[in-house]
Formats: C-alpha cells, sequence, structure tokens
C-alpha cells in the first residue's frame, strides 16, 4: 500500500523550473468541463478516472479538469502508459473513504493512500490538490509494475506532486545534520520520514542526471529487490549509492521548487494602484476544485513593489482568503506585522503593513454543501 500525508498548500523556499513540458494545462472552456447535472450526482467520470466521494458535498466542476491533466502530466514524467478509456482508476474522496481504503494504514495523520480492492487499484484522498497527484504517482506506477522500496516511491511521489500554480518546496541538506538514506533502507515499512529524506533526495537525483535515467532506475524490474538496490544503483548512475548520498549531503545548490509558485496569467500586482478581483465562487464552475472538505478557486499571486500598508477586504457569503508570505524575497528592514501572512474571513477587512514581495493568494471554503456566492477581493495601499 502506498500512502500520502495531509499536507497544507505553501512552504517558503526558491523557486526554479524543472517540470520543463510536464505542467498543469487547465482547460475552463465550456466543453472542458461536466455540466452541473454531472457535478451534483455523486459520480464523474474523465477519459481515465472515476471520480466519487463520501462526503455530503459535491464534486466541482474543476476537479475531473484538474485531475485529468494531473494523470497526463504524471504518466509522461514516468514514461508509462496510461490504460484504456473503457478502464478507469477510482479515486474517491472523504473521510470515510480514507478509513475504508486506507483501513491498514498504521501511520497517523494520512490524507490520502492507493490500494488494491477487488484487484483494481483505487485512491482515496480528502484533498485535491497534492495528496492526489501524489496518489496518482503510485497508481500509474501500481498499473505498470512492483513498486520499490518507500524512501524512493515516497520521495519520487512527493516530488511529482508539484505542477505549476501547486508548487513542491524541497529543502537539501547543505551539510547540515540530517537522516542518513542508508539507514533508512534497511526498513521496507513506509515510515514518515521517507517522506522528507525520499523527495530531498529523488530531486537531487533528478537535477544531477536527468529525468530519463531517474525514470531508467525507477523503471527497472529488479528495483523491487531490496538486495541488489545498490548494484542497480551503480549501474544507472554510475557510482554506488552510498557516495551519492554523500554528494546530495553536502550539495550548496540552492533549494529547489517543483512545479511554478505563480501563473500568469493569475499573477496580479499593487503597481498599478488598488486591486480588484470579483467574480462567482460556485462549485459548478470549472475553475474551483474540490470534492471532499473544501472547494477552491485555483491559486493567484500577489506582487507587491514595496513595503507599503495596505487595506484587504473579502465580500463574500463564506470562505477564505489567504496571502501567504512564500516565496523568497529581501523587503529590507520590515515589522514583523509586514512580513507575516494575511487571513480573512468572509466580509473581514484588514488593515496591516505588509512587505514588498511576491504572494500566494487561496480562495477557499469549507461551507456545507459548497455554496455559490459571489465574491470581491480588494486590496489597496493606505496613504498615510
Amino acid at each position: 500500500m502506498s500512502v500520502g500525508r495531509s499536507r497544507f498548500t505553501g512552504n517558503a523556499t526558491r523557486w526554479r523550473g524543472h517540470l520543463g513540458a510536464f505542467v498543469l494545462v487547465v482547460c475552463i472552456a465550456p466543453g472542458c468541463a461536466p455540466g452541473p447535472d454531472d457535478v451534483d450526482d455523486g459520480v464523474i467520470e474523465t477519459a481515465h478516472l472515476r471520480i466519487t466521494t463520501s462526503e455530503d458535498n459535491p464534486i466541482c466542476a474543476g476537479t475531473p479538469v484538474l485531475l485529468e491533466s494531473e494523470l497526463q502530466r504524471i504518466a509522461d514524467a514516468l514514461e508509462l502508459p496510461l490504460w484504456a478509456e473503457d478502464d478507469k482508476l477510482e479515486i474517491r474522496y472523504g473521510l470515510d473513504a480514507v478509513d475504508e481504503v486506507c483501513k491498514d494504514v498504521e501511520l497517523e495523520g494520512i490524507g490520502g493512500c492507493v490500494d488494491t480492492r477487488d484487484s483494481e487499484v483505487v485512491v482515496a484522498a480528502t484533498e485535491i490538490a497534492y495528496t492526489t497527484s501524489h496518489e496518482l504517482v503510485h497508481a500509474v506506477r501500481r498499473r505498470s509494475l512492483r513498486l520499490g522500496h518507500p524512501v524512493f516511491e515516497e520521495g519520487l511521489a512527493e516530488v511529482l506532486s508539484g505542477s505549476d500554480g501547486f508548487p513542491v518546496y524541497i529543502r537539501y541538506p547543505h551539510g547540515e545534520p540530517h537522516a542518513r538514506l542508508m539507514d533508512l533502507l534497511a526498513s521496507p515499512q513506509v515510515e514518515t520520514v521517507h517522506y522528507g529524506v525520499g523527495k530531498s533526495f529523488m530531486s537531487w537525483l533528478w537535477e544531477t542526471y536527468d529525468r530519463p535515467t531517474l525514470m531508467a532506475f525507477m523503471n527497472d524490474p529488479a528495483l523491487p529487490d531490496n538486495e541488489t538496490v545498490h548494484l542497480l544503483f551503480e549501474q544507472h548512475f554510475g557510482l554506488p549509492l552510498v557516495d551519492a548520498e554523500q554528494a546530495w549531503l553536502v550539495d550548496e545548490r540552492p533549494d529547489p521548487t517543483w512545479g511554478a509558485p505563480c501563473i500568469p496569467e493569475r499573477t496580479y500586482s499593487l503597481s498599478g494602484g488598488p486591486l480588484e478581483l470579483s467574480g462567482n465562487f460556485d462549485c459548478s464552475e470549472p475553475t474551483v476544485y474540490g470534492a471532499s472538505y473544501s472547494m477552491a478557486l485555483w491559486p493567484m499571486c500577489l506582487d507587491v513593489p514595496q513595503n507599503t500598508r495596505v487595506r484587504l477586504s473579502l465580500e463574500a457569503e463564506h470562505g477564505q482568503l489567504q496571502v501567504l508570505g512564500r516565496e523568497p524575497c529581501d523587503p529590507g528592514s520590515t515589522s514583523a506585522e509586514a512580513r507575516r501572512s494575511k487571513y480573512l474571513e468572509a466580509g473581514d477587512v484588514l488593515e496591516e503593513d505588509i512587505a514588498g514581495c511576491r504572494y500566494r493568494m487561496l480562495l477557499f471554503s469549507q461551507e456545507p454543501g459548497f455554496p455559490a456566492t459571489p465574491y470581491t477581493i480588494r486590496i489597496e495601499e493606505i496613504r498615510i
């Protein structure tokens, strides 16, 4: 069984592009997503997926758009084929679905898993972005081959769960004390530490060599044999695994990010004056994704050109706006208030100092039933 942990949507480090052609392409034209009737019946099918939910909340129209696109991106990156369109992979959303499918998982706080039910691979998750993409990596690989050691499998799934607008931030050890890869390989069971160590090492391998070399190793039929993994690694990468671990531990390259944090057409700036964004926050629209406990708009970004003071407001019947200071910048001397992230509930008005940086903006709602609501986000500088 492959599992994924619950994860929040942002962490700070540095962005550098690595996915190349493997980017998220979101179609929001009327013909790309199911109609309202399909959204409300609790079951949605795409070319390769069958999506259901155990919750009372509907599956939002953007969910199948996002997931089918993610599946194609992931399969291309893995260099593995997808299945026939009459053979759907089942994705089940909701806490009950996770409890049922992931009942044999011993880790605490998991957000999803992949397991086999009636000889079929099944994905269960509570979150759309990140967690489902992580599990799709496992699902695509399990449909084509046997899986290797968890530190490799979970690490690769973590790296590939990042896409444009949904970045995954990686930390390299940079010579600091760190859990040792060689010690983790001695344990075949999935452990929490496999995720952080695995994604850092697998990212390093991808950067240091290239994707084809990494996938040739991961797709080698001998990978699941833990007795020969050291020999197999040296055959593919040209050096012993212990030497690769040491090179990774002391590498001075900047921490990478997988997937662009900001999508240009959804990046806004205060340089032109007050910012006002409005529309319908409607689960039946393909610009909104959700299926379990939350619905959300596609992520946005905000450029603040200089240290300043702002008034932020969110007009809506429900929802929360987060303005997250996740991207690196050097705003000079600023206050703790200016550097911290901003959080607003529907109806709130917030006046605070803000640092001249780039921010990720997330609008989401956990209102039961995901009722539609018009929304308006206003951000303006306050002249003192």
